[in-house]
């Protein structure tokens, strides 16, 4: 009868030793066997699968407005025009360097730029004795201008151009200051090159044989940012 006892208590105990031993072992369906680890206590029960491959190798890269130092270029298409009717139309290109500043989403940046240009149309008003026949063609000019702005999204941002610029006027023979406003919009396509495109519209004094000035610019240009 002791014999018989004993023999089952034993049994009994390497039964229960046995499936201890198989509930701190868990292996996840699909799983390699070396997965397989004892769970010490105070561990989640639930391991959770190694990160992928592809998402620890190739994280997802995004590029946004930065400040900072810049450099760039526009090519542009601009009309000057007066008050007798007269026009011109030129391709102008203009090399530029600015320092940008970044708040939250405000924008603050300072441009000094050069720009030459060459002529597409003359159009001479010499219909009238009253009115010159002085043509407005520009070839040069050169300015500073502030460019307060707003980042729309990340990689989006919107902005004001207020200046000053003087051009010369070749007929007149003249270098003639004058003032510019206008509104763009800058894109980042990278971590240091950006794309802009812009409407100037710039206003002179008044020239003899000229009258009072005024022109149209439609910009569109790239720059590169030293720190992005």
């Amino acid at each position: 009868m002791l014999k018989k006892t004993l023999l089952t208590c034993i049994i009994l105990a390497c039964s229960l030793n046995t499936a201890l031993a198989n509930n701190n072992y868990k292996i996840y369906k699909g799983e390699p066997s070396y997965h397989t680890r004892p769970i010490y206590k105070g561990e989640i029960s639930a391991q959770q699968p190694p990160p992928s491959l592809v998402e620890s190798k190739f994280p997802c890269r995004t590029f946004a407005i930065t400040p900072g130092p810049y450099l760039g270029i526009d090519p542009s298409l601009v009309t000057v025009y007066n008050n007798t009717s007269s026009v011109f139309k030129g391709l102008e290109g203009t090399v530029f360097a600015g320092y940008a500043l970044l708040s939250s989403n405000f924008y603050l940046a300072g441009e000094i730029f050069a720009q030459h240009g060459t002529q597409i149309t003359d159009y001479r008003n010499n219909l009238n004795n009253n009115l010159n026949s002085t043509g407005l063609k520009t070839s040069w000019g050169a300015g500073l201008s502030i460019l307060p702005g707003l980042v729309l999204a990340d990689t989006i941002l919107g902005y004001l151009r207020l200046g000053a610029i003087e051009t010369h006027f070749d007929e007149a023979a003249y270098t003639a200051p004058g003032g510019q406003v206008g509104i763009g919009i800058e894109g980042s396509v990278s971590e240091s090159w950006d794309v802009r495109a812009e409407y100037i519209f710039t206003w002179y004094k008044s020239i003899n044989n000229l009258g009072s000035p005024r022109s149209d610019q439609y910009r569109l240009g790239v720059l590169y940012k030293f720190w992005g």
